[in-house]
């Protein structure tokens, strides 16, 4: 009833929202033109062929005004960096990031989770106990940090030791994605707070990620 107002964003943040706003059209439509290659008949697929490539050419044009913007932006610069030393996220998953989620660094690792969507909602009435699901959230970046830690689980030693631990604990596939993701997004709000990147942290240095539920 009374949301706690805030402020609009900055000239750059807009911009930068533009262009992965037309970047995830265009991937959407190059997505929706390849699956039509797949079945379409040989006269038809040149067409399909030379639209598929006109959109990818796009798509990396919109790449080099994303990093070009950034650029000109010190500060996005600095947080992007920051974010681009995590192994698994490269430069344009750092601006989704930095963009989606412009809390992150200041405020909790919980309350970044819960604007994600990635903070499991209990399902209890009474003496009923049911299953917790994720829901809600910021899904654009939450699907960007989900294909990130896809990537960081299979790269990064002390993510894949953890993921493997949750996994021998009985953790479905997804439950045990989720718990990586949390951690992820735990350690980038630390980075982001204190000036670090990954190699200045404690798991960035091998230090055993704690089990987590």
């Amino acid at each position: 009833m009374c949301p706690t107002p805030r402020p609009l964003p900055a000239e750059t943040a807009r911009t930068l929202q533009a262009l992965l706003t037309r970047r995830r059209q265009l991937t959407k439509l190059l997505v929706a033109e390849q699956n039509h290659a797949k079945r379409a008949v040989p006269l038809v697929r040149p067409q399909i062929t030379a639209l598929c490539a006109l959109l990818t050419a796009q798509r990396a044009e919109v790449d080099q005004l994303l990093a070009s913007v950034v650029a000109g932006d010190p500060d996005w610069q600095a947080r992007v960096d920051r974010l681009d030393t995590v192994p698994g996220i490269g430069p344009v998953t750092a601006t989704i990031l930095a963009v989606g989620l412009p809390e992150l660094g200041r405020c909790t690792d919980k309350q970044a989770a819960a604007l994600l969507g990635i903070a499991p909602d209990p399902r209890e009435s009474g003496q009923f106990r049911g299953q917790r699901h994720i829901s809600a959230g910021r899904g654009t970046v939450r699907h960007a940090l989900y294909e990130a830690v896809t990537t960081t689980v299979r790269c990064e030693p002390t993510f894949r030791a953890h993921y493997r631990q949750l996994r021998a604990r009985g953790k479905a596939h997804k439950q045990a994605m989720v718990a990586c993701m949390r951690r992820l997004i735990g350690i980038l709000t630390a980075m982001l707070r204190d000036g670090l990147t990954w190699q200045q942290t404690k798991v960035g240095q091998g230090q055993f990620l704690p089990p987590s539920t």
